[in-house]
């Protein structure tokens, strides 16, 4: 099941109005230190491939961390996954047929890379939206701008929040 209710408002924004809200919630924030995760070597061509197109993006939508590499890791691999599996169904096919002792038609059976690629389409999906990178998801990240970091880099207003 999906999020419910509306999107919440950012911590910042709580601040801003000087709700009590947005006091209690800075306190709970947990702040990354930014950078750039180290690409594993045990990755698939494939996910090695996405991992280099996917950091320089993370890094311009400022939302990627040392501590990211692991679900980096993960939405990478369920790319790799997702594409093999829908080369397998564009090569053979989304269903294969059945044939009886005689060779008559008994029923057409799905190929299994069908499913295989909706659930890598499901994990890819959802992996998509922790990093902030489908359309609806960017609506619910705040990045702190330049100028508001040279103003106060410890001030929990200007550090990344996951709305």
């Amino acid at each position: 099941m999906g999020r419910r209710g509306p999107t919440p408002t950012p911590t910042s924004i709580k601040l801003d109005r000087g709700s009590w809200r947005g006091v209690a919630e800075s306190k709970k924030c947990v702040n990354a230190k930014s950078g750039r995760p180290r690409c594993p070597s045990w990755l698939d061509p494939k996910a090695k491939q996405a991992w280099k197109v996917l950091i320089p993006e993370l890094e311009k939508l400022g939302v990627l961390s040392t501590c990211d590499g692991h679900a980096l890791s993960l939405l990478c691999e369920s790319f790799a996954e997702w594409k093999n599996a829908k080369l397998q169904v564009a090569k053979r096919g989304e269903v294969f047929p059945i044939t009886n002792p005689d060779g008559s038609l008994k029923y057409l059976q799905q190929n299994p890379y069908v499913s295989i690629a909706k659930n890598a389409h499901a994990d890819l999906l959802r992996l998509l939206r922790e990093f902030g990178l489908t359309p609806a998801s960017r609506t619910r990240i705040e990045i702190a701008t330049q100028n508001d970091q040279d103003e106060s880099t410890t001030d929990p207003r200007y550090q990344l929040k996951l709305a």
